[in-house]
């Protein structure tokens, strides 16, 4: 496998911590301006909530930073579309897998996720999150676009969310299933590495360079 293709890359590595970073303040902000579009009062809602969680969370000085990390662990879980996105970033080659295989995938590609963002915690600047408004894109699938602040005074970072509405027996229930920032999508980022992964070794090689990640 050339250097290009692993995870280790150091420009792709670059580019997703800024995705990171960008995901870790709509999780780990606890002063997000909602401006979102009434027109979609169920995904301002559920944005609405998460911040509030969250804030609750941040601002409860007696729960340590290790415990802080944890429980925002759980609200990451709780609140991204895992399973739909680890079907998504295997591509072409999910056909080609067991369900046994896929599901295996998905819960290294969880752990992954959470790893990767849970040292940001500690590194969280003060950026904030303004939603700027919601579009529909498709039946059930939301565009939420949002600006960053930085507090160093840098220009804004745009990044966009894709929120999903799933369904679980009769009821349904919104999940952020994508970040986009500086037009720059994660899962496709993810895709594309572990597309060249697998094609250029195998399945399980790929599984090896996430366990070494998560």
């Amino acid at each position: 496998m050339s250097g290009s293709s692993g995870i280790n890359n150091t420009t792709r590595g670059k580019r997703m911590k800024k995705l990171l970073i960008s995901l870790l303040v709509i999780f780990l902000n606890s002063s997000v301006v909602s401006a979102a579009d009434t027109t979609y009062p169920n995904v301002k809602n559920y944005v609405d909530k998460l911040v509030a969680d969250v804030s609750k969370l941040l601002n409860n000085k007696n729960v340590s930073e290790e415990a802080k990390i944890s429980e925002a662990e759980k609200l990451l879980l709780n609140n991204l579309d895992v399973e739909w996105m680890g079907r998504y970033v295997l591509g072409r080659h999910r056909k080609t897998l067991s369900q046994d295989q896929i599901k295996r995938f998905i819960d290294i590609y969880t752990k992954y996720l959470v790893r990767s963002y849970s040292d940001l915690v500690r590194n969280y600047k003060g950026e904030k999150g303004v939603v700027k408004g919601v579009q529909e894109i498709d039946e059930g699938e939301y565009i939420v676009k949002l600006e960053i602040v930085r507090p160093d005074g840098q220009n804004p970072i745009k990044a966009e969310y894709l929120v999903r509405e799933k369904h679980e027996g009769q009821n349904s229930i919104l999940k952020i299933a994508d970040v986009v920032t500086e037009g720059v999508s994660m899962i496709n980022s993810h895709l594309s590495e572990f597309n060249a992964i697998i094609t250029s070794k195998d399945f399980n090689a790929l599984l090896e360079e996430l366990k070494k990640k998560s």
